[in-house]
């Protein structure tokens, strides 16, 4: 397309858009016309009807009264069809919204069996050093919130009084409220009264909405032969006795063990899970990020990556076996006791 043509389709879409406007304002003022015509006839309208009224012996007041009322029922079926809609939207969010419970109560329901399998299979696993057990809704912390949220003294005094294992959970709570039988939740009357009061339609949807997730109470058999639970150890008592039980399985998938050493004693590291890594060499894939030069070394590492990291990102100095020279120097250089742990395996194993 040449300048010429350019400029005569330009001008032509120029032309085409002040037609459109040009009609669009002709539009608009007769719709203006429009309007104040009917304006002008509505008002002619309630002039008759008011002298009307006048004849008949009706006096001012009566007159506005009726204007009003004329007005008022003149609303009356567009304010039906909004509620009509109203109507239709809420049934359609509440049959959505049941639809979703249900849902949820689905998902949770195989959550459970799957996480019942896995701690079977856990506790199989490890010969019954291990033991676990599921708490339904166990995790009220959103519960908590929304009973206290009533501020209803009764209320909170009936939640904070019940022991933590005998608070419902939300479905049972609203069962309960539909089934008129509160007092077996250990309500008073006063309470249930005044619970009854305050879960108005929406509250309900909003109980109905809570989500209490499940807690699983894991349980080790320590050295003495108690049980105790994983809540209750350190964090070193925790990684010692799931790190020994992890190595003493008989799964063939690799194990990542991240720093060891920043949760465990030299002891337990030489004692239990340097013998432990040397005996599943060869049958099992073990991935250890480390800064201890004693599991580099006398682990038996049979490939020894040492890796340099920058600000933005990080990437592979040196790899090979341990006795590449490079790779001993690397130890040396760069791991906490390097030297030392090769002066130990000197005396172990000769080289």
């Amino acid at each position: 397309m040449n300048e010429t043509e350019f400029r005569d389709r330009w001008e032509r879409i120029r032309s085409h858009l002040r037609s459109a406007q040009d009609e669009l304002n002709s539009a608009d003022r007769f719709s203006k016309f429009v309007v104040e015509r009917l304006r002008e006839h509505e008002h002619a309208v309630r002039i008759k009807v008011d002298q009307n009224l006048a004849e008949l012996g009706y006096d001012g007041t009566r007159i506005k009264e009726f204007q009003a009322l004329s007005r008022q029922s003149s609303l009356l079926e567009s304010y039906k069809a909004n509620l009509d809609e109203v109507h239709a939207k809420l049934k359609n969010a509440e049959h959505s919204f049941e639809g979703q419970l249900a849902d949820r109560r689905n998902l949770v329901a195989q959550q459970r069996v799957a996480f019942d399998r896995i701690l079977n299979t856990v506790q199989n696993e490890f010969g019954g050093k291990i033991t676990a057990r599921r708490i339904d809704h166990g995790d009220r912390a959103q519960l908590e919130s929304f009973v206290l949220k009533l501020s209803q003294r009764g209320i909170t005094r009936w939640w904070n009084e019940l022991s933590k294992d005998l608070r419902p959970s939300p479905e049972t709570l609203l069962i309960a409220l539909k089934n008129d039988e509160l007092s077996k939740l250990r309500m008073s009357k006063a309470v249930q009264s005044t619970f009854r009061d305050s879960m108005i339609r929406s509250r309900q949807r909003e109980l109905a909405a809570i989500s209490c997730r499940d807690r699983y109470i894991l349980e080790l058999k320590l050295d003495d032969g108690d049980f105790r639970r994983l809540d209750d150890l350190s964090g070193g008592q925790r990684v010692s006795v799931l790190l020994s039980l992890l190595l003493q399985t008989n799964d063939g998938r690799p194990l990542v063990i991240d720093q060891p050493e920043d949760e465990l004693d030299n002891r337990f590291l030489s004692e239990t899970v340097l013998p432990a890594l040397k005996k599943l060499k060869g049958r099992r894939q073990i991935i250890v990020a480390t800064h201890n030069a004693d599991i580099v070394v006398n682990g038996d590492a049979d490939q020894v990556i040492q890796l340099e990291a920058t600000a933005n990102q990080g990437r592979v100095a040196e790899a090979g076996a341990i006795e590449k020279p490079t790779i001993r120097d690397a130890i040396v250089r760069t791991v906490d006791g390097g030297d030392d742990a090769f002066r130990l395996r000197q005396i172990k194993y000769g080289f």
